[in-house]
């Protein structure tokens, strides 16, 4: 059996090693548009703000590809291919697969605001993009879109002694993770370490001519700046699966069924352009994330060897570090939920904060600034009873053995006494 992958980022690499986990036979080729080897761009923030090596951004090189006896091709752009022949087109060559898996991953959304491409505007998604923002002399920079992304680069230029400006077109940042609440702390953070943050606020233009040198907004006006970063989201990259005639959503994402198969038979997707599912409200969604490429690239890479996986769709997690306070956030914010149907709870101690969506009874969101004390043990209960959930914690000694059970047990405590029934859900610590 020969295996084509295209794309060698995490979902890529999680269907090789699912074949080679299974055997050491089956013929796997890796095309891959980038010309490095695998690496984690979840860390490049601390390669931009000196804190890492970029030696160390890279999880394997050319020889661990040999080892594992995996033909990889580097800077290649794949052409087409052509699911009836089963060939992959390059520019030089045509390779043949038995079955074929879509890891294209995603790029940057680049809006449509006047002089978005001067010199010096710059988005943040692969090695090359860090290397550029890693070199620039500009000291004064706007980052647009406070996402996990905008927020990551704005600390890591800021560490670097960069006057730094966030914008955000909402009411405030990061808002497809936090509700207003916990973003207003975060943006505490960023602002008593020197980041400006802006929000309410739409970019109408970037100027300069040959090199940007500042932009004009609704609000404020006109800002300086040497480097503008575009921090406004990432678009599944699915051109390559259009042509082929692979089904495409509504959002723009692959549409798989949940053991990663596509509408055409021996073809398979998994990772940033696959579009997945919200398991709390079923909904199609984009969940663009590391843990969610891995899990569908190890599904996709199982099956395509005859196995039957499902892949089991999570709810989404991100972790940041903002200047040394731990930011975290799983499932929905509550604005997201709003249906009249929604309750929040809130647990808020010094130098910390914590903040529990719950929808319909049942575990919809979860927020945490300060510690990460319970998120770990809160994630297999998304979407599930929050009163089943409280007990099973409070009351299963054989789990006790577990390092997090007594800092989640005593979470879950306090969630449970000041729950009254038929009451809004709203607890603030001592």
């Amino acid at each position: 059996m020969e295996v084509v992958v295209i794309g060698n980022g995490v979902a890529g690499e999680a269907a090789c090693s699912a074949i080679r986990s299974r055997s050491g036979e089956i013929k796997i080729t890796v095309i891959s548009e980038d010309t490095y080897p695998f690496y984690s761009p979840c860390i490049l923030n601390q390669y931009i703000s000196q804190e890492m090596k970029r030696s160390k951004l890279f999880l394997k090189g050319l020889k661990d590809y040999e080892k594992d006896a995996i033909n990889l091709i580097l800077g290649q752009r794949v052409q087409h291919f052509d699911p009836f022949r089963k060939l992959v087109s390059l520019s030089a060559q045509e390779i043949a697969y038995d079955k074929l898996i879509l890891a294209t991953g995603s790029h940057p959304i680049v809006p449509p605001i006047d002089g978005v491409k001067t010199k010096g505007v710059k988005v943040l998604k692969s090695l090359r993009d860090a290397d550029s923002i890693f070199r620039d002399k500009g000291s004064k920079v706007i980052v647009i879109g406070s996402g996990p992304i905008g927020v990551e680069v704005a600390v890591a230029l800021r560490k670097r002694n960069r006057k730094v400006c966030l914008i955000e077109a909402l009411d405030w940042i990061l808002p497809n993770q936090f509700d207003e609440k916990g973003s207003c702390i975060v943006r505490n953070i960023l602002e008593k370490n020197g980041v400006e943050v802006l929000t309410g606020e739409r970019v109408l233009s970037i100027e300069g001519k040959g090199h940007v040198s500042g932009i004009v907004t609704s609000r404020a006006g006109r800002y300086e700046a040497d480097m503008v970063v575009l921090s406004v989201g990432m678009r599944p990259s699915v051109e390559l699966a259009r042509q082929a005639g692979i089904e495409i959503g509504e959002l723009g994402g692959i549409l798989t069924n949940d053991e990663m198969e596509t509408n055409i038979k021996d073809v398979y997707a998994c990772g940033d352009c696959v579009q997945g599912k919200d398991p709390f409200t079923l909904k199609q969604k984009l969940s663009l994330l590391w843990p969610h490429a891995e899990r569908q690239g190890t599904v996709a890479g199982y099956n395509c060897i005859g196995e039957h996986h499902s892949v089991g769709w999570a709810p989404d997690v991100v972790n940041l570090n903002i200047f040394g306070t731990f930011v975290g956030a799983m499932g929905q914010p509550a604005r997201i939920l709003d249906n009249g149907r929604t309750e929040v709870l809130e647990d808020a101690g010094k130098g910390k904060y914590h903040r529990f969506i719950i929808s319909e009874g049942k575990w919809a969101g979860a927020q945490f600034i300060g510690d990460h004390e319970g998120m770990g043990i809160l994630l297999p209960f998304m979407g599930r009873s929050y009163t089943e959930s409280c007990q099973k914690i409070m009351g299963e000694a054989e789990i006790a053995r577990f390092p997090w059970y007594y800092p989640a047990r005593r979470l879950f405590s306090a969630l449970t006494h000041c729950h009254e029934p038929n009451q809004p859900l709203k607890y603030t610590a001592p």
